[in-house]
C-alpha cells in the first residue's frame, strides 16, 4: 500500500478526497481512540457470538456478518456521522447529487482458516456499468490490526476507473495493513476482497459502513437520527 493514501484523521478532506478520486481509496490512521474501540468490541461481542457464519463462498463459510448495526451499538452511531469521512464524503458524492444517506452497517468476524474473498465492486448492485461517478462512499474501520496474515481487505487501485472487462494482475492487487482504530475509505466502483485469516486466532475485523447517494434503495433501514450532507436531520425507520 502507497504512502500516498495514508493520512492521519485530521488531514485536509481536500488531499484525502484526492488520493479517493485518484486510487478509489485512503486509509485514515487514528480515527478511533482505544475506548471507542473497547465500547465497539464489547457492544458488537455478544450479537457476533449469537451469529452463524455465513456460509457460502462470497460471504465465507468462515465469517460472522451481523449487519443493522445502529439499532445494536450506541458506539456505531458516533462512527456512523465522523466528520472525517463525512467531509470526504461531500467530496466525493456531493459534485454528483443533492445528497446522500447512510444505506448499510455490518460486521464482520473471520475465524481461523477463512480463504480470500473474491474482488468485487460494491455498486453492481446498482445497474450502471463501470466506470461511472461514485455512486458508493464506504468506509472498514478496523476493530483490530488489519494484516495481511489476519484478512486484510485487498484493494485494486485505480480499478474504479477501469471497464467492466479489465481484469487485474497479481501485483496490482495492494494489502490495506492498518491498525486498529484506522479506517479505509473506498468509492464503490473500486475492486476489493477480504483476505484469508491466515493468523489461526479469530479476528473482529472490521466495521463496515456505506454511504450511497439518495436517489437510490438503500440496502438498510434505521431508526436513528443521521446529519445529511446539507446539515439537515433525517431519520430513518429500522427494518431488522
Amino acid at each position: 500500500m502507497s504512502d500516498n493514501n495514508i493520512f492521519p484523521a485530521d488531514a485536509d478532506p481536500d488531499q484525502v478526497a484526492a488520493a479517493v478520486s485518484r486510487d478509489g481509496y485512503a486509509v485514515l490512521t487514528g480515527a478511533l481512540d482505544t475506548r471507542q474501540l473497547a465500547q465497539l468490541s464489547a457492544e458488537l461481542k455478544p450479537h457476533i457470538e449469537a451469529t452463524e457464519p455465513a456460509g457460502t463462498a462470497f460471504l465465507g463459510g468462515r465469517t460472522r456478518r451481523v449487519v443493522n448495526l445502529l439499532a445494536r451499538s450506541d458506539a456505531v452511531q458516533a462512527l456512523a456521522i465522523h466528520p472525517a469521512v463525512l467531509a470526504i464524503a461531500d467530496r466525493i458524492l456531493l459534485p454528483h447529487c443533492a445528497r446522500y444517506q447512510l444505506g448499510y452497517t455490518g460486521v464482520m468476524h473471520l475465524e481461523p482458516g477463512e480463504g480470500a474473498q473474491q474482488l468485487h465492486r460494491d455498486d453492481r448492485c446498482y445497474p450502471i456499468a463501470p466506470p461511472c461517478p461514485p455512486l458508493i462512499l464506504a468506509t472498514m474501520w478496523a476493530l483490530t490490526d488489519f494484516v495481511a496474515e489476519n484478512g486484510g481487505t485487498r484493494v485494486v487501485p485505480g480499478s474504479h476507473l477501469w471497464d467492466e472487462a479489465r481484469r487485474p494482475s497479481e501485483g496490482e492487487v495492494v494489502a490495506t495493513e492498518m491498525g486498529a482504530g484506522s479506517v479505509v475509505v473506498y468509492t464503490g466502483g473500486v475492486l476489493h476482497g477480504g483476505g484469508a485469516n491466515r493468523s489461526g486466532s479469530p479476528i473482529n475485523k472490521d466495521f463496515l459502513a456505506v454511504l450511497d447517494i439518495s436517489f437510490f434503495q438503500i440496502m438498510q433501514c434505521y431508526q436513528s437520527t443521521i446529519r445529511n450532507c446539507s446539515g439537515f436531520l433525517i431519520s430513518y425507520i429500522c427494518r431488522l
